[in-house]
């Protein structure tokens, strides 16, 4: 697919998760100029430059993140960003966030900056958080785990 349609496509998606409150981004779709493991000069890539919440309800980052993932995994497209605790944030919690989604840490450009990439099209969204629900929960307690995503799959729903 053309870069143009796709960056028209998540400009969309971007526009609708702003006017709705939930997040503001600036996200876009390039072409890598370096080679990194998961994805080889080239290719398209989705750069996330910022997410940020513009909402009060909890989960709007969540909620962002899963349909910028949702768009990616649509077109086989990996992610790259740089988390960054420049604007406060903590920087261990940050990258544990987006760790949740599948991001692997690839390099760290020195104590505030670390780039971090999701790979093309890796286990649906809901199967990553149903792993990671099971892992907390462990395998004794499956019937709580499987309340505990259904909660999970409506939160995200709800939005």
């Amino acid at each position: 697919m053309k870069k143009e349609i796709l960056s028209k496509e998540l400009y969309r998606i971007s526009d609708f998760l702003y006017k709705n409150k939930i997040v503001f981004l600036e996200v876009s779709i390039d072409t890598m100029k370096d080679n990194y493991t998961d994805i080889k000069f080239g290719e398209l890539y989705i750069n996330l430059d910022k997410i940020v919440s513009v909402s009060n309800q909890a989960g709007a980052g969540k909620k962002g993140m899963f349909e910028i993932i949702k768009f990616a995994d649509k077109y086989n497209l990996p992610i790259m960003l740089i988390a960054s605790s420049s604007m406060g944030s903590d920087l261990d919690r940050l990258i544990n966030f987006y760790k949740e989604f599948g991001f692997n840490l690839i390099e760290e450009i020195d104590d505030d900056y670390k780039r971090m990439i999701r790979p093309k099209k890796q286990k649906n969204i809901y199967e990553m958080l149903y792993i990671k629900k099971f892992n907390e929960f462990g395998e004794n307690n499956t019937k709580d785990y499987n309340i505990e995503y259904k909660k999970l799959a409506d939160e995200l729903e709800r939005f």
